[in-house]
Order: structure tokens, then C-alpha cells, then sequence
């Protein structure tokens, strides 16, 4: 019990600081026999797409804050213009397009928590400054996150199997 509790946190722990590597400590669950390997890998899981809601939340409330901002102010701004800084890269142009449809945001979220293409910490803030719902984003990433840790769990199981 103590194991899962301290892979929930780790999990957390890994979503913030990025040096903290929950991908290790997945890979490592397997030498723990196949049920704990299972438990930690969704401890782990359930740790990191909480603890990622913290970013998702940022993004949300930092692009309702640059709203308010852009309608109370009456400068024009040029955003398009090269060399501007609210020039747009083609990159977040495109996450931006991708996060707006419901079918295409779902399956951005889904494989940036799998694969790790786009980065998670990138997706969470970019997901929630697109106002994609909360419950959406956490329960894909939760999916995304198991898929991957269960994918590096699965060797050593078998490996001492």
C-alpha cells in the first residue's frame, strides 16, 4: 500500500518537476511481480494526469486573463506580422487548430500522453487555454498515461515471469 502511495505521489511529483522520471519507476514496477506492477502503473497514471491538471489550468486561466486584457485594450495589435512577438509559430498554429475540434483535440491529447509527441507539458496548457473540457483532458490523459507505463512495465513482467 505504501508502494502506491508513494508511486501516486512520485507520479505527481514527475508531472511538475521534470527531472523526476516516472517512466523509470514504471519500467522498474515489473520487478515487482505482475498485480503490483499493475497497481503502480496506475498509480502512477492517476498521479501524473492530476498533477497535469495544474498546467491545464494555467493555460486556461492565463488565456482568459490575455482575453480580457486583448477586449479591454483598443490598440491594434499585430499579430501576424513577422518579427512581431504575437507573431505565431506554424507549430502552435497547429496544436491550436487541432485543440479547437472535438474529434481532432481528442486524439491530440491521447497520443501526446501515450507517445509523448507532441510533449504532455506542451498539450496541457495548450488544451487548456483551448478550453477543452476538464473532465475530457484528465480521463484521456489517465488513458494515454497507462497505455504508456504499462507498455515499459510489460518486459520485466515478463522478463521474471
Amino acid at each position: 500500500m505504501l508502494s502506491l502511495l508513494a508511486a501516486l505521489g512520485l507520479g505527481g511529483l514527475s508531472a511538475v518537476v521534470p527531472v523526476v522520471n516516472a517512466e523509470a519507476l514504471a519500467a522498474a514496477a515489473g520487478g515487482f511481480g505482475a498485480w503490483q506492477a499493475v497497481g503502480l502503473v496506475l498509480a502512477l497514471a492517476l498521479g501524473q494526469s492530476t498533477a497535469r491538471m495544474v498546467l491545464f489550468e494555467a493555460g486556461r486561466r492565463g488565456s482568459a486573463r490575455c482575453a480580457a486584457r486583448s477586449s479591454a485594450s483598443r490598440a491594434p495589435r499585430a499579430r501576424h506580422r513577422a518579427g512581431s512577438r504575437w507573431a505565431e509559430s506554424r507549430w502552435a498554429g497547429w496544436t491550436r487548430e487541432r485543440l479547437s475540434c472535438r474529434g481532432s483535440r481528442s486524439s491530440l491529447v491521447l497520443a501526446s500522453a501515450a507517445v509523448g509527441l507532441p510533449p504532455l507539458t506542451v498539450i496541457s496548457v495548450a488544451a487548456g487555454a483551448a478550453q477543452q473540457p476538464r473532465w475530457e483532458f484528465w480521463s484521456l490523459c489517465v488513458v494515454g498515461r497507462i497505455v504508456r507505463f504499462g507498455v515499459l512495465a510489460v518486459p520485466a513482467v515478463l522478463a521474471l515471469a
